[in-house]
């Protein structure tokens, strides 16, 4: 070997029409995800055995019910690193207010 690499041969035209697709068509959007830090593989092992793949807006008062999913405040605020503020903004008419959890830096 000389460490060259062959040149890429060409499928024909007819082979062609046959795996690509017509050029209105978009490319499909790869389904994968970036890296997740290993750390976080013990966690999300015990979420995807309590929680659907699928969530609905019909699921997301049970979830927030649901201890399992709970953090304390004391953890959100990182040993007094974060101000931790809850703030509520008007709803749509006839809607209840839309709470708000806001997380900044100390300082």
């Amino acid at each position: 070997m000389t460490g060259h690499l062959a040149p890429a041969r060409r499928p024909c035209p007819a082979a062609m029409a046959k795996i690509a697709p017509p050029e209105t068509e978009e490319p499909p959007i790869p389904r994968t995800h970036p890296p997740l830090d290993p750390e976080l593989a013990a966690v999300l092992a015990v979420v995807h055995d309590h929680l659907s793949p699928t969530i609905t807006a019909e699921d997301i008062e049970d979830l927030r019910a649901n201890p399992m999913f709970a953090v304390p405040d004391e953890a959100l605020t990182r040993n007094g690193t974060v101000h931790l503020q809850n703030l509520s903004a008007p709803g749509p008419p006839g809607a209840p207010d839309i709470s708000l959890l806001v997380l900044k830096p100390v300082g």
